[in-house]
Formats: structure tokens, sequence, C-alpha cells
């Protein structure tokens, strides 16, 4: 709810709106991640232990990227 206030912005898109272009964009993507031409953030918490950390980060939007929690 603090989104409203501070006149945020949420944004995102619906696969399910560009079906059309989906195949070719996957393929596209696929390619630069193999070439290394794109990079990914991923913001990696490790243990199940710190489960409850990890999800203050992300609520609190401490976290860069990708939230992911590794569980060994």
């Amino acid at each position: 709810m603090e989104i409203i206030p501070a006149r945020g912005v949420i944004a995102g898109i619906i696969v399910f709106d560009c079906l059309t272009t989906y195949t070719s964009s996957e393929a596209r993507y696929r390619r630069g991640l193999t070439k290394k031409k794109l990079f990914p953030k991923e913001h990696t918490v490790i243990g199940i232990e710190n489960f409850s950390d990890a999800l203050l980060l992300l609520f609190r939007g401490e976290n860069f990227g990708k939230l992911v929690l590794e569980v060994a």
C-alpha cells in the first residue's frame, strides 16, 4: 500500500498477450544468456533456515533482481 502515496507504478507483461512472438522472443533471450550478453540479476539467500529473512528482504524491497532461496 506504500506505492499509492508515493505515486509509484507497477508494470509487467502478460505472456498470453504476446503469444505470437513468445517463441521467437524466448529463443532470442536464451541465445543472449548463452553468449553471455545478458546478465540476469539474482539475489541468492542460502539455507532454508534463512527463509524468514529472505521473505522480509522481498517485502521490504531490499533485494535486487530475482530473489532465490537456495536449499541444499
